[in-house]
């Protein structure tokens, strides 16, 4: 027995889960906790400094986080390029997200494909995330 948890162990950097950085996983975290419109949980590690931007808005925390509420379902997502840049007390996070809500009835599925940029900012050794830019993707991706 010891020896499968010795080759579980020294297999699991090859995996990719000892190489993901804090960004990386808190970005997991928040799709994860939007995917199951876990408001209560998002409102405790978003900023009451926090706001959002994208090419017609911009928002405020209250008008994020209700956001979220009324967003359709969001019965899949998908996370590509995720790129981190980490300081001390600061975590910048930009990636590609592409949703996917299933048909309901005679509506097609549908799909969304968004370039994002995170700021986090660690506060009283918490992680809080304070900015969001989301902008529509200008070319088609192929998942």
């Amino acid at each position: 027995m010891k020896k499968y948890l010795l080759l579980i162990c020294l297999a699991l950097p090859m995996l990719g889960f000892a190489d993901t950085s804090m960004g990386e996983k808190l970005t997991f975290m928040l799709w994860k906790d939007i995917q199951a419109k876990h408001i209560k949980k998002i409102s405790h590690y978003t900023s009451k400094h926090f706001q959002a931007a994208n090419p017609t808005l911009i928002l405020t925390r209250s008008q994020f986080l209700q956001g979220i509420k009324d967003l359709l379902p969001v019965d899949n997502y998908q996370l590509l390029n995720v790129q981190t840049t980490q300081g001390e007390d600061v975590i910048t996070v930009t990636y590609l997200v592409s949703t996917f809500s299933v048909p309901v009835d005679s509506l097609p599925s549908i799909q969304s494909s968004k370039t994002v940029l995170d700021v986090w900012k660690k506060v009283n050794d918490k992680w809080k995330l304070v900015s969001e830019a989301v902008f529509p993707c200008l070319f088609d991706v192929e998942l």
